[in-house]
């Protein structure tokens, strides 16, 4: 009967291959594991990844499951070992965004893309029946994801030139979402009107509960009696109407 001795020498050795081993394997692990991480139920997700977890692309998804709408532009990421991050590039953004990995979870720097509001319908209701028009432009600042939001201005979400299918005027307007940190778990949401026919507010919240909003429109002032009326069938669509005034909303 043999008995095998292990010195510490050799431990360390053997310790440092498994490792390596491990971290070989890891570079190699194809771009497709990330669909496995993702939540199955989110609107946004990514479809048919390739390459690697270090340097690969997939196409964004937008949408329920079953019913998903995969977007034309492909996002790509590769990690960068000198600077310990992560560079992520879409047509969208503004430019490149480099993630960084840290002991208090994943930084991002203030950055900013636009969307064809376009898209949106791929996400349900209301947006398919709405069929938007006009330029989503979204901003945030700086953030370190993994952690409860600093108190102050996130992100804006500033849909320009907005339009609809179900009004011949175009634009309506411009209108602004603002998320806001409070220092604790989740944000505060605040729609306002920048300019536009139809005058549209509210406030809610969002946290890991979900999302509660509540707002309304109305016709502006400057609506002459010709806007009125082709805005007329666009504001019964949106929520409960009383007069010339509907309030929407959505939430627990």
């Amino acid at each position: 009967m043999s008995v095998f001795r292990i010195n510490k020498r050799s431990a360390a050795l053997l310790t440092a291959g498994v490792f390596c081993a491990i971290a070989a394997g890891v570079c190699v692990l194809p771009a497709s594991w990330l669909l496995v991480m993702l939540p199955g139920k989110s609107p946004v997700t990514l479809a048919d990844a390739s390459g690697t977890l270090w340097h690969g692309s997939a196409w964004v998804a937008l949408g329920p499951p079953g019913a998903q709408r995969v977007l034309p532009q492909a996002v790509q990421w590769q990690w960068r070992w000198d600077a310990m991050a992560l560079d992520i590039s879409h047509p969208w953004l503004q430019g490149p965004l480099r993630a960084r990995v840290g002991w208090g979870g994943l930084s991002i720097p203030a950055q900013s893309l636009r969307v064809p509001a376009t898209v949106l319908p791929a996400l349900g209701a209301p947006w398919n029946t709405i069929a938007p028009e006009g330029m989503l432009e979204i901003s945030w600042q700086a953030l370190r994801l993994g952690g409860d939001l600093p108190a102050g201005p996130v992100a804006d979400l500033r849909w320009r030139n907005a339009s609809t299918a179900l009004s011949s005027v175009a634009p309506i307007g411009t209108y602004l979402l603002r998320v806001q940190g409070t220092g604790k778990p989740g944000a505060t949401l605040t729609l306002s009107t920048e300019s536009g026919l139809l005058t549209v507010t509210g406030q809610g919240s969002v946290n890991a509960r979900g999302m509660n909003f509540q707002g309304q429109a109305t016709y502006a002032p400057a609506a002459t009696v010709a806007d009125r009326a082709a805005l007329d069938g666009l504001l019964s669509t949106l929520g409960r109407r009383s007069d010339d005034t509907v309030v929407f909303g959505t939430g627990k």
